[in-house]
């Protein structure tokens, strides 16, 4: 539906639009025969805290009237509502830019960036709510063990999002911002988009630390199948942006950069294996 919604927006907008297009500046242009556009729009500090917001407030209901369970897991109507709020919030942002444009230029297809962001993998705001869900269940737990989990899964989020306002502010604007990812001129193919370096970033910075956290709080309290699709869902990601964005950069004829893209493959694959086999392991020393 949300997919239907985004098409048939960018179909009504460009049907009523002017036949003299001549196209809109796009986000990410670097014409240099044309004056320097301005800096292309990013998420803010209140657009990143509003979508948090949202997921805590539901998980804070949640944990109140006694909705989540360790075995069980989350009630599906928290994730109904927040799905729901997600989609509607990006086709009323995908509305007013239409409205915005002028009267010549085209409108972007709306279609995959409207539904993109509450799909597994793909999906930044999906991380957001799958988190704030593995916050609730550790409080829910009403121990002092469970609240400590509690504890670190939010000062991974929040570290997690300073560092990537910090360093990945316009790719971060991409993945969370249905209007921004809509107007990008290159349109990246799928598999070199979603291995992105500041993809890579989420992966090291968000989803191991939570994926390993997750992981031993199910040793120690149990889990739900939900709760283990989250955490396959994150080991996911952290394969995919570690082992293939070489191989799709060679698809794309980048070479130099599937190139670099190998060697920063096989050093993080280097450090990590030392991290936990250490310097005298022979599988580590085998590949040095």
């Amino acid at each position: 539906m949300g997919f239907a919604s985004g098409q048939l927006l960018t179909y009504l907008g460009n049907a009523y639009r002017s036949k003299r297009r001549t196209g809109y500046d796009r986000l990410d242009r670097r014409d240099q025969a044309d004056p320097v556009p301005e800096d292309p729009p990013t998420i803010s500090l209140w657009e990143r805290v509003a979508l948090h917001l949202l997921p805590a407030c539901l998980m804070t209901f949640m944990v109140a009237t006694h909705r989540l369970d360790i075995q069980k897991g989350i009630c599906w109507e928290a994730y109904v509502i927040w799905a729901s709020v997600m989609l509607s919030r990006a086709i009323l942002q995908a509305a007013y830019f239409t409205i915005s444009l002028p009267a010549e230029s085209y409108v972007p297809e709306f279609g995959k960036p409207v539904i993109e962001g509450i799909l597994p993998i793909v999906g930044e705001t999906l991380d957001i709510f799958k988190d704030w869900m593995f916050v609730g269940i550790a409080v829910h737990t009403q121990t002092l063990l469970g609240c400590m989990f509690a504890y670190a899964g939010l000062v991974i989020l929040l570290l997690s999002n300073v560092w990537l306002l910090w360093y990945h502010a316009e790719a971060s604007a991409s993945y969370l911002l249905p209007v921004h990812a809509a107007c990008k001129t290159t349109k990246e193919p799928f598999f070199v988009k979603h291995t992105s370096p500041a993809k890579l970033a989420i992966a090291l910075t968000e989803d191991l630390p939570q994926a390993v956290m997750q992981s031993a709080f199910v040793v120690f309290f149990g889990g739900s199948p939900t709760q283990f699709l989250f955490i396959g869902v994150s080991l996911t990601k952290i394969i995919l942006c570690f082992s293939l964005r070489a191989v799709a950069l060679e698809r794309e004829n980048r070479h130099g950069e599937s190139w670099l893209a190998s060697v920063d493959y096989y050093n993080k694959k280097i450090a990590v294996s030392r991290f936990f086999l250490g310097d005298t392991d022979e599988w580590v020393l085998k590949e040095k």
